[in-house]
């Protein structure tokens, strides 16, 4: 009996040094962080105003993208046949997410996805034309 006893104090240790271990601090001090944010890519373009065109779900979407050198300053879309409201709607959304992130890294809108994909697809080709890199703004 008396050996029962030393086998469950020992293995209760262990549970309570393993125990223990799961409540350690694992903050970082401030100003540091463990998972620092990558740099963006520098981006450079071109200046000037570009159109493209890919396929959305009825037709070529017709796309204009104007740039400076460092960022994407409008997006128009000249030409359409999705489907009225949420056509518009996807590309208005779309427009403006890579306007004021500065990415092509965004989603694309529940039931438009053909038409956000070719809005990105075309944007994506204006950035070609204009010689920057659009993989630089994926990440």
């Amino acid at each position: 009996m008396h050996q029962n006893t030393k086998v469950t104090a020992i293995i209760f240790s262990f549970i309570m040094a393993f125990g223990l271990t799961g409540c350690a601090s694992t903050s970082t001090p401030s100003g540091s962080s463990a998972n620092p944010e990558p740099e963006k890519a520098a981006v450079h373009f071109n200046a000037g105003t570009y159109t493209a065109e890919a396929e959305g779900k009825f037709a070529p979407v017709k796309v204009e993208v104007v740039l400076d050198s460092e960022k994407i300053l409008k997006i128009t879309v000249l030409d359409h046949n999705e489907s009225t409201g949420v056509g518009d709607e996807a590309f208005a959304k779309i427009s403006g997410k890579i306007l004021d992130n500065q990415t092509l890294a965004v989603d694309t809108i529940s039931n438009a996805t053909l038409s956000s994909n070719a809005l990105l697809k075309a944007v994506e080709d204006c950035i070609v034309q204009a010689g920057g890199d659009p993989e630089a703004l994926k990440n």
